[in-house]
């Protein structure tokens, strides 16, 4: 008969398990440091990423402020201009220009880029999907409200481009005048409009706690071409305390 021979370790089974445990111990406290230091990388990053977007979003809120500060400027130079038409018969009766970097515009105003570069940084490199689930939602939202803004400030640059006629003493038929009518009832829209949009701009940005020191906002305030111009002249200019104000 066959003898079923059992295995002996040399120092026992307990050894063996021991010598197992500390091999698996040693496997999960490699497992656990390797976690802890992608954790702790990504937390660097989503530091980093938020650090960013404050600065961006910095940018935004000192061009919404400068807005909400020069509209009524803005608004009433569209209604000199207005006026100026209406009195203008047979002959236009032109406008003065303002030179801005060698360019010539009727009506000065503000024209920012409202990038969001950081936050499509952040996307790309995968940092989103690591910001708690409300932040990266509030973000997104801001920044898709951000686009839209862009876009209405483009549609009031290139309707005041359309005024840049009024400079010229052209003659003025009936269709010419009701041309420029409608480019500066157009332009007034956009102004009140962007008004409304940086003011909300400037909620979200309060909300989402990344509004600039008051400081910085009021240091780029000083620095304003247009609202410079607007001073200059004796336009009116909301206070920094009514156009820092959110309107929700």
């Amino acid at each position: 008969m066959f003898r079923i021979l059992k295995l002996r370790p040399p120092h026992g089974w307990a050894a063996v398990s021991w010598e197992l445990a500390i091999v698996t111990l040693g496997v999960l406290i490699a497992l656990v440091a390797q976690q802890w230091a992608e954790n702790r990388a990504w937390a660097q990053k989503v530091d980093n990423a938020k650090s960013g977007l404050a600065e961006e979003l910095g940018r935004h809120y000192n061009f919404a402020v400068e807005w909400r500060t020069v509209e009524p400027c803005i608004a009433a130079q569209l209604d000199l201009l207005d006026q100026r038409l209406m009195r203008s018969v047979s002959r236009n009766e032109a406008a003065p220009g303002q030179e801005v970097a060698g360019h010539v515009f009727v009506l000065r105003a503000p024209s920012r880029p409202y990038a969001d570069s950081v936050w499509q940084g952040v996307i790309a490199e995968g940092v989103s999907s690591h910001l708690r689930p409300e932040e990266r939602t509030e973000i997104g939202a801001y920044y898709r409200d951000v686009s839209d803004l862009d876009e209405l400030n483009k549609q009031l640059v290139g309707a005041s481009s359309r005024l840049n006629g009024l400079m010229r003493p052209m003659m003025l038929d009936p269709s010419t005048k009701h041309a420029m009518i409608q480019s500066i009832d157009e332009t007034k829209d956009l102004n009140w409009w962007m008004g409304i949009y940086s003011g909300q701009l400037v909620d979200q940005i309060v909300k989402l706690k990344m509004a600039p020191a008051k400081e910085r906002t009021r240091d780029f305030l000083a620095t304003s071409g247009t609202r410079q111009f607007c001073a200059a002249r004796g336009l009116p200019l909301r206070t920094f305390e009514e156009a820092s104000k959110p309107i929700p």
